[in-house]
């Protein structure tokens, strides 16, 4: 393969493209390793991985109970000003003994002087602590807003712990979201979030991602992506889906298609429909596994006809939209608007994306091709978190999580991703989720649905271009594509699932520079 400036120029024998090499061409042998399309992660919040890589981590198996809780903001306390907060990433206290949730009530002894913002590895909820919600004029008298809750103990006591909608009440924002989905960006000075988004983007680069969708994009997090790009500092292409709360803004605006350069662009709405399906919030049609109360998942839109009609307007206008979508309830919903809305306003090629696609029903399956939609799927979470998923769901409904093998076999082009800071945001972990569909403690998570080594690159690569209308400049290796290389240190197609771990990128190039090397 031949690269001149930032294209592929062509491909050929290497004695056949000796008259083709300048002097300064530099020539790298790949005997015996995968030269493979740069990966691209098609729902991966660059900004809030940049965060969690750089903030206090709480990640298990590290913090693994709740004195491992206490002691790591103990420590954090110790090295910042009274009055600075103390935030962290990565709470999975479901695989904590018991599955027992830490409390505000635990973290306060260590933190008298300091807020505190634990955020859950599913960005669905956040620890904080007295301090921080006195800050907040948060009471137990405090009402749950809509599309969210706050935990509270046997006596009504808030416990800390803030669900979905209701963590923007607790965490100091510039920017207010109400039921159109979770937020945890902190109100975070430009400058940091210019280094957030530079950390981001160096980790992405080590793994061989080239580009990204940043599937919930605000304008605090917009602000930081343009002045990284202004700064030399945003090293990843970008796809910035703005929240559905700017939707009115954007058509204000006449945005009404992808807008940018193939640097940073304006992409896809982003709608929220249900909870996490980690989270144990997803909104399912029967109660969850693990519940006495009957509980089975929450929804951020009160009235599911005002979600439809702005589904509706959304593609009247000609945008695309993508919607996070995890329990079959939600699945109902969502494709009654969509079925709806297409038979309303046809458009051939919309693309409209189902940001997770947790568990759809096999008959809601046939529905979304019809429908020609395309599940952007995290399977990693099947390997890192299935034993929180069998717990959440029984078995029979954890092993369907993700079914990739049933859509590809639908011709639905499926895609696979990280969902990072979520799940590790490395490109080899989500595929070996995807081809082995094994726990960590080694639960079979539906070996039925699983996809080949090749069909887990190509979702991967090609049809995550393909989600948002950029297949035909990167996600592939041909003449005339944009040189986004990743070389890796062995053959990826013969490699079992459990050898992955094993393999390293060796080389990224973004648009035929070299952005990494081992």
């Amino acid at each position: 393969m031949l690269v001149t400036g930032d294209r592929i120029h062509c491909f050929g024998k290497s004695r056949d493209l000796k008259d083709k090499i300048a002097g300064e061409t530099r020539v790298v042998d790949c005997e015996n390793r995968s030269l493979l399309p740069g990966f691209i992660d098609a729902h991966n919040h660059v900004t809030l991985l940049g965060a969690s890589l750089r903030a206090s981590k709480f990640h298990y198996p590290a913090v693994a109970c709740i004195e491992d809780v206490v002691s790591v903001v103990k420590t954090a306390a110790a090295e910042k000003a009274p009055g600075e907060w103390i935030r962290g990433w990565g709470l999975d206290y479901g695989k904590f003994p018991g599955a027992k949730a830490p409390t505000r009530w635990d973290i306060d002894a260590v933190s008298p002087d300091h807020p505190v913002c634990i955020v859950h590895y599913t960005g669905h909820y956040v620890l904080v602590n007295t301090k921080a919600l006195e800050l907040a004029g948060i009471d137990d008298s405090v009402s749950d807003p809509k599309g969210g809750r706050f935990i509270r103990d046997e006596a009504g006591r808030i416990t800390g712990l803030a669900q979905d909608a209701a963590q923007q009440m607790v965490v100091p924002t510039s920017v207010r979201v109400g039921h159109h989905g979770p937020d945890i960006g902190y109100d975070t000075p430009i400058d940091e979030l210019v280094e957030d988004i530079a950390c981001a983007s160096s980790a992405l680069l080590e793994k061989g991602v080239t580009a990204v969708v940043d599937p919930q994009v605000t304008t605090r997090e917009m602000k930081g992506l343009i002045e990284a790009r202004e700064r030399g500092r945003l090293g990843v292409r970008t796809v910035a889906m703005y929240l559905s709360n700017h939707l009115d803004a954007q058509l204000e605006m006449g945005i009404t298609g992808a807008f940018g350069n193939d640097m940073l662009a304006i992409g896809p709405v982003k709608f929220y429909c249900d909870g996490a399906i980690v989270g144990g919030s997803a909104a399912f049609t029967e109660a969850l596994n693990n519940r006495d109360d009957g509980y089975s998942g929450s929804l951020y839109w009160e009235d599911a006809q005002i979600l439809k009609e702005t589904l509706a307007r959304t593609h009247a206008s000609g945008l695309q939209f993508g919607i996070h979508t995890q329990g079959d309830r939600a699945h109902d919903i969502m494709l009654e608007g969509v079925d709806a809305l297409l038979s309303e306003h046809p458009r051939e090629d919309h693309r409209h994306r189902i940001e997770h696609c947790g568990y759809p029903r096999p008959d809601q399956v046939k529905k979304i091709a019809a429908c020609g939609m395309l599940p952007i799927t995290q399977p990693g979470q099947l390997r890192e978190a299935g034993d929180n998923l069998v717990d959440n769901y029984g078995e029979a409904r954890a092993t369907r999580i993700y079914p990739l093998r049933e859509f590809l076999d639908n011709d639905i082009p499926a895609v696979i991703s990280s969902d990072a800071f979520v799940q590790s945001h490395d490109p080899l972990d989500t595929i070996r989720g995807a081809v082995e569909r094994i726990s960590i403690t080694g639960k079979d998570m539906g070996k039925d649905q699983r996809i080949t080594m090749e069909e887990a690159v190509r979702c991967h690569t090609h049809n995550a271009a393909l989600s948002f209308f950029r297949e035909e400049e990167i996600g592939s290796l041909e003449p005339g594509m944009l040189a986004d290389v990743v070389l890796l240190s062995g053959d990826l197609l013969s490699a079992a699932p459990e050898d992955l771990e094993e393999l390293r990128v060796t080389m990224t190039m973004l648009g035929g520079e070299i952005a990494y090397e081992a």
